[in-house]
C-alpha cells in the first residue's frame, strides 16, 4: 500500500514540474515576441526636425540693371612747354595733387628776359619819335592857318605822325610777344587735378610744344563709362515714354562700386550725363557715362567699376535671407511650411541683392508665406517639420509670433522619443522567471 502511494505522489510531482516548464517556455517566448516586436516593424518614427521660419520682409525697391565700366577723368591734360630752352627748376613732387595755375617748372629765362627788354627799349624809342612828330604837326598846324607854310609840308608833317603811331602800336604787340614768352619760362598746372610723374629732369633741353612734361587728371568730379545692351535702351526708353524716367535719359540715382566691394551700399551716387548718338553695331550697346563726386579721392581714372542703374519707380519687393536660398544644380529653391507643418519644395527665381545677405525673390514666393530659415539640410519636400520663430538679436522676425503652439506627439512618437533619448530600466515583470526547483525525493 505504501508504495503504490509512493509511486502516485512522484507521478503527481512530476505532471506538475512539466505543467510549470510549459507555462515558464511560453512566457519567454510571449516575452521575446513583444521584445522583438518594433524590429519587425522597422525602427520607431524620428520626431519632426525643428526648423527656424518667418515670413518673407517687404521693401520698396526699384529695378536695376547692373553694368560693368571704367572710371575716366572729367579733365585729362598733357603738360608741354610753349618755349625752348633749359629745364631749370621742377616745384613738384611726382604723383602729387596741384591746383591751377600752380608753378610746376621753370626754364632758364635770361634769354627771354633780354629780348624782352630790347622790345621795350624799341617801343620806348618809338614813343619819343611819335612825342617828336606830334610837336611838329602841332606847330605847323598854326602855319597853314596863316598860310605860311604850304598844305604839302602840312601833310608831310601830318602822315609822319600816323606813321610813327602805327610804329607805337607795332612795338607794343612786340613787347607783349616778348612778355608773354618770358612768361611761358614758369609752365603752371593748367587745371587742379593728380600730377604724373616728371618726364625730363633739370638740366636738360625743353623743346617748345614738343617735349611732354607731365600729365594731370582731374580727381572731382569723375566719370564712369559702360555700356548699355540694345534691349534695356529699348526698355528705358519705353519707361520714358510712360513718365517713369526723364525724357532725355539722363537718369539720377546711379550706384557705383569698386573692386573690393561686393555688394552696392548707395555710399556713392551720380547722375547720368551723356548718352551716345549712334548704337555700336559690333557690340549692339550703346555708349553711356555717369559722373560721381570724389571728394576723397578713393577714385581713380581707369579703374574697373560695376554701375547700377535704376529703372522705373519704387515698387513692392519680397526680400528674404540669402541663407534661405538653397541650389538645385542651376537653379534656386526654398521650403515653404503650410498649415499642416509640412515642407514644401518651392522653385523661386532670384533678383538683386540688397542690404548684406539678402535677396529679391523676382517669383515663387508670397509675401503671405512662411518659408525656413534655418535648417534646410534637415528636411525634404514633404515632411513634418517642427517650426519655431526664426529670430534676429533675441528679436523674431518679420510675420513670425514669439510664441509657437507645440505639435501634439503620436503614440508611435512618444514611443520613438522613448526608444532614442532615454532607456527605461526593467520592471520585476519585465525580469525572467526562475525555473522551480525540482522538488527532492
Amino acid at each position: 500500500m505504501s508504495t503504490l502511494m509512493i509511486v502516485r505522489v512522484m507521478k503527481t510531482s512530476g505532471l506538475m514540474l512539466v505543467a510549470v516548464l510549459l507555462l515558464t517556455v511560453v512566457a519567454g517566448c510571449e516575452k521575446a515576441q513583444s521584445q522583438t516586436t518594433p524590429a519587425a516593424n522597422g525602427p520607431p518614427k524620428m520626431p519632426p526636425a525643428e526648423v527656424f521660419v518667418a515670413k518673407p520682409e517687404i521693401m520698396q525697391l526699384n529695378d536695376f540693371a547692373d553694368y560693368q565700366g571704367r572710371l575716366k577723368a572729367k579733365e585729362s591734360v598733357t603738360v608741354q612747354a610753349h618755349v625752348t630752352g633749359f629745364l631749370k627748376k621742377i616745384s613738384f613732387a611726382d604723383g602729387a595733387l596741384v591746383k591751377k595755375d600752380q608753378v610746376l617748372f621753370e626754364i632758364d629765362p635770361r634769354t627771354y628776359r633780354a629780348d624782352l627788354d630790347s622790345k621795350e627799349a624799341l617801343l620806348m624809342q618809338a614813343q619819343r619819335r611819335g612825342e617828336r612828330l606830334k610837336f611838329e604837326l602841332d606847330r605847323v598846324q598854326s602855319l597853314i592857318d596863316s598860310k605860311t607854310i604850304s598844305q604839302e609840308t602840312f601833310d608831310q608833317r601830318k602822315f609822319d605822325y600816323l606813321e610813327g603811331l602805327a610804329a607805337i602800336q607795332s612795338l607794343k604787340a612786340n613787347r607783349d610777344a616778348a612778355s608773354e614768352m618770358l612768361g611761358y619760362t614758369e609752365v603752371g598746372a593748367p587745371i587742379s587735378g593728380r600730377a604724373s610723374n616728371r618726364r625730363v629732369d633739370e638740366g636738360n633741353l625743353v623743346k617748345a610744344d614738343e617735349t611732354v612734361l607731365t600729365t594731370i587728371v582731374s580727381q572731382d568730379p569723375i566719370y564712369a563709362e559702360f555700356d548699355i545692351e540694345e534691349q534695356t535702351l529699348i526698355k528705358m526708353r519705353r519707361l520714358a515714354e510712360e513718365g517713369k524716367l526723364p525724357a532725355d535719359g539722363k537718369i539720377s540715382g546711379v550706384q557705383l562700386a569698386v573692386s573690393d566691394e561686393k555688394t552696392f551700399t548707395g555710399k556713392r551716387m551720380g547722375d547720368i550725363n551723356f548718352i551716345d548718338n549712334a548704337v555700336d553695331p559690333q557690340t549692339g550697346t550703346v555708349r553711356y557715362r555717369a559722373t560721381f563726386p570724389n571728394p576723397t579721392g578713393i577714385l581713380s581714372p581707369g579703374m574697373y567699376v560695376r554701375v547700377r542703374v535704376p529703372l522705373g519707380e519704387p515698387h513692392p519687393s519680397v526680400v528674404i535671407p540669402e541663407k534661405a536660398l538653397g541650389s538645385d544644380q542651376n537653379r534656386k529653391f526654398v521650403f515653404v511650411v503650410d498649415q499642416n507643418n509640412k515642407a514644401i519644395y518651392r522653385q523661386v527665381e532670384v533678383g538683386i541683392a540688397v542690404d548684406s545677405g539678402k535677396r529679391v525673390i523676382d517669383k515663387g514666393l508670397n509675401a503671405d508665406e512662411m518659408f525656413i530659415t534655418d535648417g534646410l539640410q534637415r528636411v525634404k519636400s514633404g515632411s513634418d517639420v517642427n517650426p519655431k520663430p526664426a529670430a534676429t538679436n533675441g528679436k523674431p522676425l518679420a510675420g513670425v509670433s514669439s510664441s509657437t503652439t507645440p505639435i501634439a506627439e503620436s503614440p508611435s512618437e512618444k514611443a520613438a522619443a522613448k526608444y532614442f533619448l532615454k532607456t527605461e530600466p526593467a520592471s520585476p515583470a519585465d525580469k525572467p522567471s526562475e525555473m522551480p526547483s525540482r522538488p527532492k525525493n
